[in-house]
């Protein structure tokens, strides 16, 4: 074989056109005379740009007469066989047949970095694994090129010897090449594999081989030890060989859920995206790779944890009812959709179209031969017609691509492949092809089992702002409907819908209720003389309840999960979704808080599976067809609807009785009132419990110092390992106990459930963790029963503290009302109790319950609580009109020109001074202060702090250290004729105002100052709030001795 070093002053040959000929006629074209030739109509633009060039094209079935001994190169398209006439007379003749490969690796930097990846299976995936890692760790030097990416000549003149190569390598590119050399050949597999290209197995497996060509034992070669043939085919190849497996101990295994590098676990295959031992397979293969060049731990484990996939190349969509849907978008020429056609031997509906470059479509009749259907679109839409026309497959053409998705859906039934593959680029209607392709996933995803609706309708859903009922609007907005709505007032909620595009009206009004709505969704909370209610009837819009419609939805799954119960509902949800999520069950998902794993309140999922929280108020739960059902406990609550506990029971039973006999029930052994839900349901019934005897128990519980479960789950006598909670409270070892026996039945993975319960870090207002203040931990939960409330208790005692604060706004009259011992007794658990207004829900005051009524019973326990209306208020704290005189008398008006503009002076007993001065005027401390004493001395009104007066002053606290560098190291004499050398000065002053009133301390004096200041609300208001300046000073000075301005009062905090 002649060895072509220099490509100057050559007539080259180049045989079939597509990407790569285009890409090399272009490179050779400037130093050598070109012809390029191909059977198929070619893209005018590429045409043309190559004939301005000088480059002869020929179109034509048989261009061997254009083939002599005058050439010096043929450069072959890969996907040509060895026997085409041109390439058996070009070899006749002496001529070099070569790939563009080839022709590209003569013009790189031999300092160039090159890793190469071939096999029967799995190429594309391990190449795209090796380029993210590396492109994370080395930026814009990171090139993708090959059988994936751009052909390699398109880089070949502008690639920097510092550059790294990444190339996925077919055995078509591999039949043409002689001097390309890797530095890094991965091969993922051998199998039987494209025979027909290579006449036999044995001379697929040799050209296989030659991307070791050209190694020295200074190169590396990656070689999978399960696969026998691979490994006898390289046992003589001089590469320094890593070996991969999933079977055996080697360089990088698999074992017992975690892949090994240099026999050191190195990833948790739970915490990976791709699943199966073919992926991991990949994986390892990308590691050792990448460890070649010194890529971190951190960005390996990172990519590889975390790659989904190649988006757009052959990527599955979902199970669409039955229909399996493939989105190929990248697929902007007739090779690529060749390859997809090929992935598939079930009957196919095909989506083709897009900009028309003028070329031919013959290629694809062979591997057309499972398709039933082509939809054709835009400018290449009668094209296509006439080419399957001519082969005689049902061809219906439309404009555009959202058009076409619906008539391949419609035109398709059960079983069938859903395949856009447009064989053409986008640019006649998108912008790329990424566009194109997520059109074609958001399109085809709306026609998931519709609704009841047609599509396009117009939904009002009054009380869109609740939990529910946004999520639910989220999901029909994602289907297609067109989704508006009320509330009663703003909310993050409403901001969130607002923000996506879905129109809320707030307030509630009649006028709201317009001619263009098709159909209106209601909440148990809004009844019969709403105005909106009233105007919709008076209209004759149809409407359905909250409950009935989400019952509706779960018609669309076959597969759905209820999670019941009186208590801990929305905690055990989002921890069964997060395991689900885990174990790659891909749910929808629709839960009664904002879950952080979600980012909200619901999730849409590809598979038939839906999670979603079952309530029992107003019996709505009955309305959800569902296949299995957790339920936690049966206690009294809703009792405005139930009455009594013996309802809420029937209702249970009902709801039980309801699942099919291939379902799951899952029951808690240790609540008395399910023990009979077993009696009344047909599904398969598993029992978890700690206190009683069940199939799933809880063994060896502890707590961390925050409070958060450790246990054993033991089924069956067998220990399957230990869970560890992010979320505090015995209560949510029980949640999570469930959820661990509703996933074994569902044959998820222990590692995958034990991961999804340490990833659920709390659901929003479930015992969450808002952050700390001033050294508290501050905790928000919904818990609005009093066993809820006991829960909240016991998982605050578990965790490491001096004091609790409760501060409890009672949910509805009626459970005020029914509930306020048992409420009372729960909350004496907490050191401090503050009461805040009842929260009115749906409900009018018929009970006569005051918030009084329940601090009256806390009292009964010993315990003092203090109601306070308005949620400012407990922010701060300040001098009720109740304090004694001597209180009063400590505090000074210094001038009060408006609730804006005001200094008020605090008298410590010892002395100290602490000044709040509101909106400051001055640039320096020194003009502030000389300011303030100028209007104190003008103010002519009473300096006395009276009863109508209210003072109010956010927590803050400071610690403030300087040390005087000028006082170090000096000499000192003392009366008695002593000498001191000071090593260090330093004067700290710490000052905070909290709920027990005001603190000064300092190095000089270290005794506590305190000015006790509890609440009021009354005329004056001396309400510090932001923009105040803050002054300490000794009553005996005339300057003070600390200064500080605050603009943001959260910032001290």
């Amino acid at each position: 074989m002649v060895v072509i070093i220099v490509y100057k002053n050559k007539k080259i040959f180049i045989l079939g056109m597509a990407r790569s000929g285009y890409e090399v006629a272009k490179l050779l074209s400037s130093d050598n005379e070109i012809f390029i030739t191909d059977m198929k109509e070619q893209e005018k633009d590429k045409v043309e740009e190559l004939e301005k060039l000088g480059v002869t094209i020929k179109i034509c079935d048989d261009p061997i007469e254009y083939l002599d001994d005058s050439f010096d190169i043929m450069v072959k398209n890969p996907g040509i066989k060895y026997t085409h006439p041109c390439v058996v007379k070009a070899k006749e003749l002496g001529i070099p047949v070569i790939n563009e490969v080839e022709v590209a690796y003569h013009y790189i930097d031999k300092n160039v970095k090159i890793i190469g990846v071939t096999g029967s299976n799995g190429k594309t995936t391990t190449t795209s694994i090796i380029y993210e890692i590396m492109k994370k760790a080395f930026g814009d030097k990171v090139i993708l090129a090959g059988n994936i990416g751009t052909p390699l000549c398109h880089y070949a003149k502008d690639i920097k010897k510092d550059s790294y190569l990444v190339m996925e390598i077919s055995d078509h590119q591999l039949c043409d090449m002689y001097d390309f050399k890797t530095n890094v050949s991965v091969m993922t597999n051998i199998y039987e594999c494209h025979t027909d290209f290579h006449d036999s197995h044995e001379r697929y497996v040799m050209t296989k081989k030659k991307i070791f060509n050209n190694h020295s034992k200074d190169d590396i070669a990656i070689i999978n030890m399960d696969n026998s043939e691979e490994m006898e085919l390289t046992s003589d190849i001089v590469s320094t060989k890593e070996y991969f497996s999933c079977d055996k101990k080697t360089d990088c295994y698999y074992k017992d859920g975690f892949i090994y590098y240099k026999d050191e676990k190195y990833i948790d295959t739970s915490k990976i995206i791709l699943k199966g031992n073919h992926n991991y397979q990949n994986i390892m293969c990308a590691i050792l790779a990448t460890k070649v060049y010194g890529v971190s731990d951190e960005i390996i484990k990172d990519v590889a944890s975390t790659f989904s996939g190649v988006e757009h190349r052959l990527e599955y969509v979902g199970n669409i009812n039955g229909r399996e849907v493939y989105n190929d978008s990248k697929s902007t020429n007739t090779e690529s959709t060749v390859i997809a056609l090929n992935s598939f031997d079930k009957d196919t509906i095909l989506i083709m179209g897009g900009t028309d470059r003028g070329h031919s479509f013959e290629e694809l009749k062979e591997p057309m031969k499972h398709t039933k259907l082509v939809v054709a679109y835009g400018e290449t839409k009668n094209r296509i017609k006439e080419f399957c026309d001519k082969i005689r497959i049902k061809c219906i053409v439309c404009d555009n691509l959202v058009e076409a998705t619906g008539i391949a859906y419609d035109n398709s039934k059960e079983g069938n492949i859903i395949l856009l593959s447009p064989a053409c680029a986008s640019w006649d209607q998108f912008p790329n092809f990424e566009v194109r392709g997520k059109l074609f996933k958001d399109t085809i995803l709306k026609y998931k089992k519709g609704l009841f609706l047609e599509k396009g309708k117009h939904i009002y859903m009054m009380g869109i702002g609740g939990i529910s009922m946004s999520g639910i609007a989220d999901i029909l907005v994602n289907m297609g409907y067109k989704v508006s709505g009320s509330d009663r007032m703003e909310s993050s909620v409403t901001d969130k819908l607002t923000s996506q595009g879905i129109k809320v009206f707030i307030p509630q009004s009649k006028d709201n209720i317009t001619k263009d709505i098709d159909f209106i969704v209601y909440t148990a909370a809004i009844k019969d003389d709403n105005e909106e209610m009233i105007e919709a009837k008076k209209n004759n819009i149809p409407m359905m309840e909250r409950g009935e419609f989400l019952g509706e939805i779960t018609k669309l799954y076959s597969n759905i999960i209820g999670v019941a119960g009186t208590h801990g509902k929305t905690s055990t949800t989002s921890m069964l979704s997060c395991i689900f999520l885990k174990g790659n069950m891909d749910p929808t998902i629709q839960v009664g808080s904002m879950l952080k794993n979600i980012n909200g309140n619901y999730r849409v999922g590809k598979s038939d599976t839906l999670i979603i929280e079952a309530c029992e108020y107003c019996d709505s739960y009955l309305n959800f067809k569902q296949k299995s059902a957790i339920v936690l406990n049966i206690d009294n609550d809703h009792l405005d609807y139930f009455k009594n506990l013996d309802n809420i029971k029937k209702s249970f039973y009902e709801y039980v009785s309801h699942l099919p006999s291939d379902g799951y029930l899952v029951i808690n052994n240790d609540d008395d009132n399910s023990n009979h839900l077993k009696e009344h349901t047909k599904a398969k019934v598993i029992t978890y419990g700690i206190n009683n005897k069940a199939d799933y128990m809880a063994d060896n519980i502890k707590f961390n110092k925050d409070g958060c479960g450790i246990f054993d789950v033991i089924y069956d006598n067998k220990n399957l390992g230990t869970i560890e909670l992010s979320v505090p409270g015995r209560h949510n070892i029980s949640n999570a106990l469930s959820t661990v026996a509703l996933s074994m039945a569902y044959g998820i993975d222990f590692n995958d459930i034990k991961e999804g319960l340490k990833d659920y870090e709390g659901a929003a207002r479930r015992m969450e963790y808002k952050g700390e203040f001033m050294g508290a931990k501050v905790y928000d939960d919904y818990g609005h029963h009093p066993t809820e409330i006991e829960a909240t208790a016991k998982a605050i005692h578990g965790m490491e503290h001096n004091e609790t604060w409760a501060i409890f706004e009672p949910h509805t009259y009626s459970r005020a009302y029914k509930h306020k011992e048992a409420f009372a007794k729960v909350l004496s658990d907490f050191d401090h109790i503050i009461i805040t207004d009842i929260y009115a829900a749906r409900e009018n005051n018929t009970y006569g319950i005051k918030e009084e009524d329940i601090i009256k019973e806390i009292k009964k326990y010993g315990k003092e609580a203090f109601y306070i209306s308005n949620y400012d208020d407990i922010k701060y704290f300040g001098i009720n009109k109740k304090s004694n005189d001597k209180v009063r008398g400590q505090i000074e008006v210094l001038f009060y020109n408006n609730k804006d503009n005001f200094a008020i002076k605090l008298h410590t007993k010892n002395g100290d001074e602490v000044i709040l001065y509101k909106n400051p005027k001055g640039s320096t401390f020194n003009e502030i202060y000389d300011n303030m004493i100028i209007d104190s001395n003008s103010y002519k009104g009473n300096k006395n702090f009276e009863d109508n007066d209210e003072f109010k002053t956010p927590m803050i606290d400071f610690n403030v250290k300087r040390e005087y560098d000028e006082l170090s190291n000096k000499i000192f004499t003392s009366k008695d004729g002593k000498e001191y050398v000071i090593d260090t000065a330093i004067q700290t002053i710490s000052f905070s105002l909290d709920e027990k009133g005001g603190k000064i301390k300092s190095e000089a004096a270290t005794d506590v100052k305190t000015t006790a200041m509890p609440n009021m609300n009354e005329p004056r208001y001396f309400n510090v709030d932001n923009t105040f300046a803050l002054f300490l000073k000794e009553e005996s000075k005339d300057k003070p001795y600390f200064a500080a301005r605050i603009e943001n009062i959260k910032k001290y905090q």
